[in-house]
Order: structure tokens, then sequence, then C-alpha cells
């Protein structure tokens, strides 16, 4: 099933209740609902199993509206799983949160306002995060994306997004890999034993400081890599999703990182491109880097 708001945007019913969007007016759209007649609050829960007890900041509960409109009841709530095990467990919530979580819901769904449209912060870069198991956390599976919102760059900083903005981003990336669209085959110059670390692990080893900042940064041939690198010996062949690159021109710009591509208002971008007479590229989340060679 699929609806259609005034502005053109169509939206794709993958399950009950839940949308995805495909809009013509290029991700300057305003209506980014994922749920009708639902909304997903996060509160404190605690988890018990075995004996053990154990606190989460990123316990969920899905709520909906009763028939009356005048109450919002919960339907669902969001399991984890304790490490090492395969048993899920449901969060507990206390009275006082529970209330608490309950009346931002009817707030919510009261209003009509379309989770993850107006009013969502941009990304911003904060410090690490409490450790959360993404891989043992069904709202994370459920939304193909961490519940947290977490980014976290090649340099080790971390960024809060937007939940809707992290899954535009792997909507791209999924839809470019699938379509074989903005993948490129770019090289990298390192040392020999750098180069060896990298290829056997598969994570690029980035610098901190450049003309586009702290990225890892590729030439579009074997050649070109020569007279960049800082570190030279080994060419690696690297197939690298570029998604939408942004033109920071022939200076480029040493601030340059992920939130401020993700929050460009001509954006959102995935990489950066310095366009000299050798052109560079720069990607800053390790994911975009989807496999390593020696070049021959």
């Amino acid at each position: 099933a699929s609806t259609t708001t005034e502005r053109g945007c169509v939206f794709r019913g993958l399950s009950e209740g839940v949308f995805v969007y495909i809009h013509p007016c290029k991700r300057k759209c305003c209506c980014a609902l994922t749920m009708v007649g639902r909304v997903d609050i996060k509160g404190k829960g605690s988890f018990r199993h075995q004996g053990r007890t154990w606190t989460s900041q990123f316990a969920w509960a899905r709520f909906k509206m009763n028939r009356r409109g005048d109450r919002a009841v919960c339907i669902n709530k969001w399991c984890q799983q304790p490490l090492h095990l395969d048993d899920d467990v449901y969060p507990r919530f206390s009275d006082e949160e529970f209330d608490r979580m309950r009346d931002k819901a009817f707030e919510i769904l009261s209003q009509r306002r379309p989770a993850g449209g107006h009013g969502l912060q941009p990304v911003r870069r904060v410090d690490a995060p409490k450790p959360h198991r993404s891989d043992k956390c069904s709202m994370c599976h459920h939304l193909g994306v961490s519940c947290t919102g977490h980014l976290q760059d090649v340099q080790g900083n971390h960024f809060n997004a937007p939940r809707r903005v992290l899954r535009a981003r792997l909507q791209r990336m999924e839809s470019d890999i699938e379509n074989d669209e903005n993948i490129f085959v770019l090289y990298h110059q390192t040392s020999q034993h750098v180069a060896d670390t990298i290829v056997t692990t598969q994570e690029m080893k980035p610098g901190s400081v450049g003309l586009a900042g702290g990225g890892i940064y590729f030439a579009e041939s074997a050649e070109e890599t020569h007279g960049k690198a800082h570190q030279v010996g080994c060419i690696l062949r690297c197939v690298v999703w570029l998604g939408d690159s942004k033109d920071v021109g022939k200076d480029g710009d040493e601030d340059m990182d992920i939130a401020k591509l993700l929050n460009d208002p001509d954006g959102p971008f995935d990489s950066v491109c310095i366009p000299r007479d050798r052109p560079e590229w720069v990607v800053y989340l390790a994911d975009q880097v989807l496999s390593i060679d020696y070049d021959d």
C-alpha cells in the first residue's frame, strides 16, 4: 500500500504502520513520516535475565492513540539481548518513567507531528557515548541503523544524528551498491607495513590532517598517488562508495568532517572532491570503503 502527500511524496508501506518515503523534492521535503498513527519513545528501562539486572537509556516502547483519542496506549516494547546469550529480554519501566513516555507519545500523536520531521537537531559532534550493543538490540535491527543515532568517523570522533538522516544515508548507499552507481576504483599509497595491516583487517588508517580535514584520501590512478602520500612504498586499489560528493575547491576545507557534509543545506553529501590537476577524493566513514587490495 502507498499514499501520496500534497507535495507529491510517496509513502510506501513496509509493514503495518511502518512506511518509507520516496520524494521528488531532493531531500528538501519536510514530510519525513516513518510511521502512521504510532510513535516510538525512548526511555530508561531495566532488564532482568537469570538473576542479573541492568538498566539501559535505550529502552523503547511503541504507542498509539486509543479509540477515544484521549490517551496513548503501549502496543510494543523493544527487546534487547544479554551479552553472549540469544534470549530476548523486554524492558521494565518505572511508573514515573512510563508516565513520562506515555505523555510524550500522547503529545506527539495528538499534534499529528510526523516522526523525523520538524524540530530535529542537525548532526553534531559529541563525547563518546556509553556502550550500546546494536547487534543485540531489536530496535536497531528494526531500524536498520543504530537506535542511539550514533556515528563514528575514521578519526574516532563521535557524532549524534537524527535517525532519519542515518536511514536516508543507508538507503542511498544500498541503492547505489545495488545499481552499481557512485562506486569507483580509487588508489591510496602508504608504507608496506601499514598496507599489509590494512589489507588484512580491511580497515583504512586515515591521516589526522589534510586539505579536507581528517579523512581517507584517494587518487584516481596509481600514478597520481605519488607526491600525495605521507608514507610511501605500497599502492592499494580500493572500491569506494562516494555517494553525493561536495566540491570544496582547490584550497579545500581543513575543518571539513562528516557533520558538515550531512548538515550542508545543499546536501546531504557523502564525500568530498578536491578538484586539482590530480583530483583527490575524501571519505570520512569507514563503511564507504567496500574492499581493499594490493595494486598489481
